[in-house]
């Protein structure tokens, strides 16, 4: 499939470049930092810190726990729709306003390259992983679509096979989950959450963040109060691989994005019943 849904049900997507740990920041370094990203457009920033566990095992001291802090930076655009967060193991771009892969590789890729331009020690950092995440809301909005409508035949939604056995609940709501390893380096996992509409919930727990500060808005096609069915999905598909041999950050090649986006998309669009997803989401081939 070379087209794309003109109305697609996508809502957050999530780029994420796990390193080895680099040494804590310096005080102008923070400062140049932020100074960077303001020249790319990233304008609003904020700062957190986390406790990270670090629990070791040996003959001798038996099991002893290390607590260390974490800081955690995110830089926003000025409507906030897109986010870049620094860890110290980490470099994570994030959008609600997703216009394509293309796109978001571009601009991921351009930040990257700004912030090796301005710090040299993050030349050395070895990439470890990379993580590309896209979250779904699947909702009906049509009478004559119900939810499970819009899934392949292959896919059971979670309530479906208890659906005569709680007609006089309160509230129902379930989860599918399953993995592939594709190739040793190589795997996809994917989460599929059936939820009533009062719900409201627009990001799984795996992507959720703690920190205030670092939200972002999203925006659905339709409030999901307008819905014709009690329920509605919240779809993941998260893949991830490893560089095959060792990659400085400085050299990382962006082409590992598009391996895993290839498998996280033929996944995704085998889930679904073409013939509602289509129409209802309004599919074109790219010109």
């Amino acid at each position: 499939m070379s087209g794309y849904f003109e109305k697609a049900p996508l809502v957050y997507v999530v780029g994420r470049i796990k390193t080895t740990e680099l040494a804590p920041l310096l005080a102008d370094q923070v400062v140049h930092l932020q100074q960077v990203m303001s020249e790319s457009d990233f304008i609003y920033a904020t700062e957190d810190t986390v406790t990270k566990l670090e629990f070791n095992i040996s003959p001798k001291d038996g099991s002893t726990t290390k607590t260390t802090p974490h800081a955690r930076r995110c830089y926003h655009s000025p409507d906030k729709r897109s986010s870049l967060v620094v860890e110290p193991d980490a470099v994570e771009y994030r959008t609600t306003d997703y216009q394509g892969f293309d796109d978001f590789i571009s601009q991921f890729k351009s930040i990257l390259n700004q912030l090796n331009k301005a710090f040299n020690f993050y030349h050395n950092a070895l990439v470890q992983e990379i993580t590309l995440s896209y979250v779904d809301v699947v909702a009906s909005f049509d009478e004559q679509y119900k939810l499970s409508d819009f899934f392949s035949d292959s896919i059971v939604l979670p309530l479906e096979s208890q659906s005569k056995y709680y007609q006089g609940d309160i509230i129902q709501m379930g989860k599918l989950d399953f993995s592939r390893v594709i190739e040793p380096n190589l795997k996809v996992y994917v989460s599929l959450e059936q939820l009533p509409i009062k719900a409201g919930k627009l990001i799984p727990d795996l992507l959720m963040e703690n920190s205030k500060a670092f939200g972002m808005p999203i925006e659905l096609e339709k409030a999901l109060a307008e819905s014709t069915d009690n329920h509605y999905a919240l779809l993941m598909s998260q893949a991830s691989t490893l560089p095959s041999e060792d990659t400085k950050l400085v050299s990382f090649d962006f082409g590992l994005f598009d391996k895993v986006h290839t498998h996280s998309k033929e996944i995704f669009l085998n889930m679904l019943n073409r013939d509602v997803s289509d129409n209802v989401w309004v599919y074109k081939e790219k010109a």
